[in-house]
């Protein structure tokens, strides 16, 4: 951005001396002394305009194709969803950049609705389709369930939100990376929360049915239990609207 400036200003001052100088035949020294310096000018433009096209990023050649496995239709599409913006994010700015080693990263989509079955369907033609690496799945039943064919593809996959933990503990998938921290680790948190910060005795575990929620309460309930001190008066699934709090107050205080 400053050698811009600079280059601005440079051509600025060339402007500068036609406007002011004097009239030709007033002076000629003057006049080729201006000259030359106009020479001097353009010579020293095309130099600065040379090391602004070096740093300048390569223009990418070629094709590094990632695939985006998630769910990004149903019920917990947002939760894919906004993965895939945050990659289409990144691949845009590493584009911007001039891609990696050269070459433009193109992001391929998959849908697999969080359903293991479809999970592998999905990824089979994410690897099809040349797929040179994965990011996702959302779901771990998903991901677990996809992974088999990332691995015997021999493909990196990282995901941002599968928390089971025999993704890593297994030693089966040494594949898989994750940026999110695994539901053990999670639920020993919310529970540390509880006894050591809110000082509970009681607690109501409620969960929304599925297998990310229902596991959670599980290992949360298992550490309460482990821990002691705190009574777990309630362990629940129930369908999203549906809870009736004044009922799991009552039962808290009672």
């Amino acid at each position: 951005m400053k050698k811009s400036v600079f280059l601005l200003m440079l051509l600025l001052s060339v402007v500068l001396v036609f406007s002011c100088g004097e009239k030709p035949g007033d002076d000629s020294a003057t006049i080729s002394k201006l000259k030359q310096e106009i020479v001097e000018l353009k010579a020293k433009i095309n130099e600065l305009e040379a090391e602004v096209a070096k740093t300048k990023a390569p223009t990418p050649t070629g094709t590094i194709k990632i695939g985006a496995g998630g769910v990004v239709s149903g019920d917990l599409a947002p939760y894919g969803i906004s993965a895939v913006r945050g990659y289409e994010l990144a691949i845009d700015d590493l584009n911007a950049k001039g891609g990696i080693l050269g070459k433009n990263v193109e992001l391929i989509i998959g849908d697999d609705v969080c359903k293991p079955e479809v999970a592998v369907n999905m990824a089979m033609k994410l690897v099809s389709d040349g797929a040179q690496m994965i990011v996702g799945h959302v779901c771990s039943g998903a991901t677990i369930a996809a992974n088999k064919i990332y691995k015997d593809a021999k493909l990196l996959v990282v995901s941002p939100a599968s928390t089971n933990d025999g993704l890593t503990f297994s030693g089966e998938n040494t594949n898989f990376f994750r940026t999110i921290s695994y539901d053990g680790a999670q639920a020993d948190l919310m529970t540390q929360i509880a006894i050591d910060q809110l000082k509970v005795k009681k607690v109501a575990l409620i969960h929304d049915k599925g297998d990310y929620g229902r596991g959670q309460m599980e290992l949360a309930k298992a550490n309460f239990e482990k821990k002691g001190g705190v009574e777990v008066v309630l362990f629940e699934g129930v369908t999203t609207g549906a809870v009736d709090y004044t009922a799991i107050v009552q039962k808290i205080r009672s």
